[in-house]
């Protein structure tokens, strides 16, 4: 049995409760334990199954299986080297309802909403989210740390670096590369590469430094 404990008890993370519980259904061998989260009120009036069952400090258990919720992808790899460090496993959570091609691959940590595609030879890096109806296409390559809005899209070929986030709808065009800490603008579109550390917005996306 692996007890699936989910990191973050904010919006993302009742989502990411949803997700786990059909991925219960469908696997026996994985139960839901509780939310880590430094607010023990973050679930207050909210009716969900488990409850929060620790924080930062949590003490982790040879069966815990941790998974990531929270969208920004900076909060995603700091908590994820803290939690590791400390020996931490994490559960690549894929919904049922996904479709991961046989030769396509995901890394540990990785997250799947329903109804999303992972396409022939792509690869996923660890602890990627990726919401509801995102797609990735072949032979992409995605880097740790990332999160895809729903619909977001990234096409064959096409490359993003560590801790990349893409806005709901946004779209990054075959064999194009973004890179490391940049954000794509809900809607946008990305026909040349984007630098690290860049916010691209429009359609054609323009980029302009964040940091």
């Amino acid at each position: 049995m692996e007890n699936i404990v989910i990191v973050g008890a904010g919006a993302l993370g009742r989502e990411v409760l949803l997700i786990a519980e059909d991925a219960c259904r469908a696997n026996p061998s994985l139960a839901i334990k509780g939310f880590l989260d430094r607010d023990a009120n973050a679930l207050a009036g909210f009716s969900t199954p488990v409850g929060i069952i620790g924080d930062d400090d949590y003490i982790i258990d040879p069966d815990d299986r941790l998974v990531l919720a929270m969208a920004e992808p900076k909060l995603r790899l700091k908590l994820a080297a803290r939690f590791a460090a400390k020996g931490a496993k994490f559960l690549t959570l894929v919904h049922p309802t996904a479709i991961i091609t046989r030769t396509a691959s995901l890394a540990q940590g990785v997250t799947v909403a329903p109804f999303c595609h992972v396409a022939d030879c792509a690869k996923v890096g660890a602890y990627t989210f990726l919401n509801t109806y995102a797609s990735v296409g072949h032979d992409a390559r995605i880097g740790a740390g990332c999160f895809f809005g729903p619909y977001a899209t990234i096409n064959g070929f096409s490359e993003l670096g560590d801790g990349v986030l893409l806005g709901t709808h946004a779209t990054v065009t075959p064999s194009t590369q973004v890179g490391a800490g940049a954000k794509i603008a809900a809607g946008s579109v990305v026909y040349k590469t984007v630098k690290p550390n860049h916010l691209a917005i429009g359609n054609p996306a323009k980029a302009h430094a964040i940091y």
